[in-house]
């Protein structure tokens, strides 16, 4: 008895296993049912989608179709975006380049400010010693008109 229970228990081990076949006819011959037709399998049948399956599959490709638009929006947003960031770019190298233009020209300015401005300090000094010449040589013209002597 233990005998026939094992093998029983192994061909419920067997059936647990594998999908239970399903009866496609009344001759009792059983097969796996196949849903997939393709070219291999060109007995494939496929059992009529009910209205719930049709409702999900219609949600389905709406929403497929909806993520491809904004799938192709994406992308063309991203072409214009790389557009935008090469010529930002060749902007932002063009600018580099009239700063540092300018920061050369401001550099040559300053020697030029510096040197002006030693000449402007001697030149005062020249004026100063000019003016110094001239009221010295105004007062020994009043001293002479005058007649002080002693200078």
């Amino acid at each position: 008895m233990s005998s026939s229970m094992t093998s029983s228990s192994s061909g419920n081990s067997k059936q647990q296993s594998s999908p239970s076949p399903i009866v496609l006819c009344k001759c009792g011959i059983r097969a796996p049912l196949v849903t997939l037709k393709t070219d291999d399998n060109p007995d494939g049948m496929t059992p009529p989608t009910c209205a719930r399956g049709m409702d999900y599959e219609r949600h389905l490709s709406r929403k497929l179709m909806n993520l491809q638009a904004e799938n192709k929006e994406l992308l063309r947003r991203n072409e214009t975006r790389v557009m935008d960031i090469e010529e930002l770019m060749i902007s932002n190298e063009t600018v580099a380049k009239k700063i540092q233009e300018l920061c050369d020209n401001n550099h040559q300015l300053s020697k030029i400010n510096e040197e002006l401005v030693r000449s402007v300090a001697l030149s005062e000094a020249k004026v100063l010693k000019l003016q110094l010449i001239f009221i010295v040589l105004l007062v020994m013209f009043f001293a002479i008109c005058l007649g002080v002597s002693g200078l």
